[in-house]
């Protein structure tokens, strides 16, 4: 093995993420501690052998041929990336994506951010693959949008219409009162929509309580009333309760 070749192994065995080395057939030529500790193998139970094969991904065993030829493969980011990085020389770099591996036997759904570069080696092409496990990251995502699913079901059955506001005052949330009243399409409220429900004669004062309710840029309790054009071409006067969050 070469002193460059030696330099790179070393470093890529002390670095925090997952990564592994592909020579020209596409098989995995290194792969550092971290990659064995995730998929709780030896070394030699992955050199020499494809990714999907090494990791067990679980289309892998869909085909007794393996890597490449389950039902899955042809779809598969990691192996198009591979692809791309030995045919074109194209760099992936920051992709996240799904993968269910078989690790100890049991099947276990993995978050990857991966990076695919090509480099030279010996004069013939390899690739770099280096695989952050996000996993716990996407999982707490995903928990959050499904807190946000179940707040906003129970903001779509409040007989109020409940509005909110980003720092530049653009609307970025209506409930579905808002359409049933007003006639308008909860997509055209946001953004600069809620303005067009507004009667002119309340427009100047709303805009100046809002804005000087911005400028305190603290929690506060705001009340004040206004009206606004129905969806029945009617005038409705609303007490509105503003609260930062």
């Amino acid at each position: 093995m070469r002193n460059r070749e030696i330099k790179l192994c070393t470093e890529f065995g002390i670095v925090s993420v997952s990564i592994f080395t592909l020579d020209e057939n596409a098989l995995i030529s290194y792969i550092n501690k971290k990659a064995l500790q995730l998929i709780n193998k030896k070394q030699e139970e992955v050199i020499g052998k494809h990714f999907g094969d090494s990791f067990n991904c679980t289309s892998s065993y869909k085909d007794k041929r393996g890597c490449g030829y389950g039902p899955l493969c042809l779809d598969c980011e990691i192996r198009k990336a591979i692809s791309l990085a030995f045919e074109s020389g194209q760099i992936t770099d920051g992709l996240e994506l799904n993968k269910q591996l078989l690790i100890d036997g049991k099947e276990s759904d993995f978050w990857f951010k991966i990076s695919v570069t090509p480099i030279m080696a010996e004069a013939k092409k390899n690739v770099v693959v280096s695989l952050s496990n996000i996993t716990q990251k996407k999982k707490e995502e995903l928990s959050i949008l499904r807190s946000g699913d179940y707040f906003n079901n129970i903001l779509n059955q409040i007989p109020a219409i409940v509005w909110k506001l980003n720092a530049d005052l653009e609307c970025e949330y209506v409930n579905m009162e808002w359409e049933r009243f007003t006639g308008i399409k909860i997509e055209e409220a946001l953004g600069n929509g809620l303005i067009q429900v507004l009667h002119p004669d309340d427009l100047d004062v709303c805009s100046r309580v809002i804005f000087e309710a911005r400028k305190k840029e603290s929690h506060f309790k705001l009340k004040f009333d206004y009206s606004v054009m129905t969806a029945n071409f009617g005038i409705a006067w609303f007490l509105v309760l503003l609260i930062t969050i």
